[in-house]
């Protein structure tokens, strides 16, 4: 049979089309040209048996192919790359596992049996993949789940899909066959799915309960900004300088809060209206402020030892997260998240708990290399009062990657013309829903009728719009997403210096203006002003660090690092890895865009975008389509929909500019002087 390499080589070579055509080429590759595509389509299991002997898994890629059923030939390219030799990395033990327990770094699915109930009343279910690494690699497995055994794993399956990734760990063997490896899921086994696409360990956090509303949050795009969110952002930012020792005084509060509230005139003006108190708002900040320099006082250590927004990335279990901040002394390492909210919340608990899950490959590593073990110590603090709560575990790790993988089956479905996941809804169970407290009840039985997600919903014109270009840009989020998977991936390195996103090879260079490296040869395209990430492999389990390129040129680069207390001694010794970081604001904008279409009135002009036919339209002429260009509009906070132009939810334009600047005077003049204002198409209005 041909490699998989060789096999792709000559797709690109032949140049198809279309994915159909794709599709000819890899049947006429694998069978020679011996098995025609009407007869393959009849029968596809003639590719896996002799002469041919294909794996399932190519053979799905190719009637997928010939079906029409990817997107895209990149789509047909990716389908054909899985199968080639990788070393994805996987979790750190941190003790051996039992003798017998096996772990499958990666597999693709092939086959799934959803939960049926037997005559015992316990549900039993299955997953058939193709093992892509590992020992077992290009073995088909089949891992038989029972609900008494496993409950989480076994109602997984559902939000599986075919050719999905996973990875599983601690399966008990039952029968090693020539054609098939059977597993059986015991309590100790979980699965993580898609495990390089990082979902945030905030949404993680509040979706234990229900996920619901992360569902609507990605529908709505940025809808949910308010002055409280605001102010929470804020303080966060003067908490910071702080702790980089910008902040000493009572009399420095003032002018840090002068510096820091330029950034966010522009989202506090699209919330605030008319009554809003500048005064009151800039009093409460302060109060924070003061609440938050009593506990440093009491706390002078953490100003020598502190790392700041601490980005931590997982490759194992595809969870990503920015802790506030880090202190390590020692062999001892303290994690302190910062809250701004009214009182702590059992989420805020179990998003430390999932910061703590973040660091553990690289804690358990530091053990092994250092001989020692590392203290953990976790605190919530909080900026009403400067007092701190120990962490109170009320989740474990399998709760959390439960969410975690039902969050990427979510994300997936939502880009899926036929959705296989069938979207909660406010009262679907009573024994989730009666936990929520009224107001948040209230909030999705409106979300629910709003996006249509009740069995018995009609799909009303804006809604079947609303669905159709979300799916589009889910499927674009999805792919974007890949390049963040790729950075994660070490076997990818040679693929990200062929598409010019890498720096290899690079070493610090004593002596010049921080963090100057140097390196042979620039194989990037790297820029002034572009985010990267310095890494030496192994994401998950070594330092990583986030920086912003000042300079940079054929043989060296200059990176500054947003970190207190990090000297270039920390990089010497060994060589680095310097990557682009991706990053892509378009799906949340098109979200925000298409959400505010949904809830818009049904004017003449939603009536065009929808395709109503002229009877149903009062007369509309072209021109009433067009922006007025009179006066420079505005852009809010929510990007406004190019099909509503620049007035928001109906709205006539002078309306939409009054909206620009309604926190009153103070607020308006500090919105101009600034020169933050924004027209509806995205450049600088004076």
């Amino acid at each position: 049979m041909v490699s998989v390499n060789a096999l792709a080589e000559k797709i690109l070579e032949r140049a198809p089309k279309s994915v159909a055509e794709a599709g000819d080429y890899l049947l006429e590759t694998l069978t020679g040209g011996r098995l025609q595509r009407g007869k393959f389509l009849e029968d596809p299991l003639a590719l896996m048996g002799p002469p041919y002997f294909v794996s399932r898994y190519l053979a799905q890629v190719t009637v997928r192919a010939l079906k029409g059923e990817y997107d895209t030939l990149d789509e047909v390219m990716a389908g054909l790359g899985a199968l080639s030799e990788r070393n994805p990395p996987i979790i750190e033990r941190k003790r051996e596992i039992s003798d017998g327990r096996v772990v499958l770094p990666e597999a693709k699915v092939v086959d799934l049996q959803y939960p049926v109930i037997g005559e015992n009343g316990i549900w039993q279910s299955s997953i058939e993949a193709l093992v892509t690494s590992g020992p077992l690699r290009d073995r088909e497995v089949r891992i038989s789940i029972r609900s008494d055994r496993n409950r989480t794993s076994c109602f997984l399956v559902p939000n599986l899909w075919i050719h999905s990734t996973i990875a599983a760990y601690n399966l008990a063997p039952i029968h090693d066959g020539a054609d098939k490896c059977v597993f059986e899921a015991i309590p100790e086994t979980f699965i993580v799915v898609e495990p390089l696409r990082q979902v945030n360990a905030t949404a993680v956090a509040r979706s234990l309960h229900c996920s619901k509303p992360q569902l609507d949050q990605i529908r709505r795009g940025k809808g949910d900004v308010t002055v409280q969110t605001l102010k929470g952002q804020l303080v966060h930012a003067l908490f910071d300088r702080m702790l980089e020792g910008g902040i000493t005084t009572p009399n420095d509060y003032e002018a840090a809060y002068h510096e820091a509230l330029p950034s966010f005139l522009v989202p506090l003006a699209s919330v605030t209206d008319r009554y809003f108190d500048e005064i009151a708002f800039r009093a409460d900040v302060l109060r924070h402020l003061e609440a938050l320099k009593d506990f440093i006082d009491c706390h002078p250590h953490l100003l020598e030892h502190t790392q700041l927004e601490l980005k931590r990335y997982s490759a194992t279990i595809g969870i990503q997260g920015r802790i506030d901040a880090i202190f390590r002394e020692g062999n001892r390492l303290d994690i302190l998240e910062l809250k701004t909210g009214t009182r702590l919340r059992p989420e805020d608990h179990a998003q430390l708990f999932i910061y703590r899950l973040l660091l553990s490959d690289l804690v358990r590593r530091w053990q092994r290399n250092d001989g020692q073990d590392v203290e953990i110590t976790t605190r919530l603090l909080s900026s009403i009062d400067g007092s701190f709560a120990p962490l109170r575990v009320t989740t474990d790790f399998y709760q959390v990657l439960d969410a975690r993988n039902k969050l990427v089956a979510i994300q997936y479905a939502l880009g899926r013309t036929s959705a296989y996941i069938a979207p909660r809804y406010e009262g679907f169970n009573e024994k989730v829903c009666g936990n929520c407290p009224s107001w948040t009840r209230g909030h999705c039985k409106d979300t629910s009728d709003l996006f249509g997600d009740r069995p018995d919903s009609r799909e009303s014109p804006e809604l079947e719009y609303f669905r159709r270009f979300t799916r589009l840009v889910e499927r674009e989020r999805w792919y974007a997403d890949q390049e963040v998977a790729d950075l994660l991936d070490d076997s990818r390195l040679e693929f990200r210096v062929k598409n010019f996103r890498t720096i290899r090879g690079a070493r610090i260079v004593s002596g010049e203006e921080p963090f100057t490296f140097e390196f042979e040869e620039n194989t990037s395209d790297l820029g002034c002003g572009d985010t990267v990430l310095i890494h030496a492999g192994r994401i998950s389990s070594s330092p990583t660090y986030h920086g912003l390129v000042r300079e940079v040129g054929t043989k060296q680069i200059r990176v500054s690092i947003p970190l207190k207390n990090l000297a270039a001694a920390a990089f010497e010794a060994q060589s680095w890895i310097i990557d682009r970081f991706p990053s892509d604001v378009t799906a949340e904008a098109s979200h925000t865009a298409l959400y505010d279409f949904l809830v818009a009135p049904m004017d003449e002009k939603k009536k065009v975008v929808l395709g109503f036919p002229a009877s149903q339209r009062r007369g509309i002429r072209f021109a009433q389509l067009q922006p007025d260009r009179s006066h420079p509009p505005r852009r809010e906070l929510r990007s406004v929909p190019p099909h509503l132009g620049p007035a928001r939810h109906g709205e006539n334009e002078n309306h939409s500019r009054d909206r620009t600047v309604r926190g009153g005077p103070r607020l308006a003049r500090r919105f101009h002087q600034h020169g933050r204002r924004q027209d509806a198409y995205g450049t600088s209005g004076a």
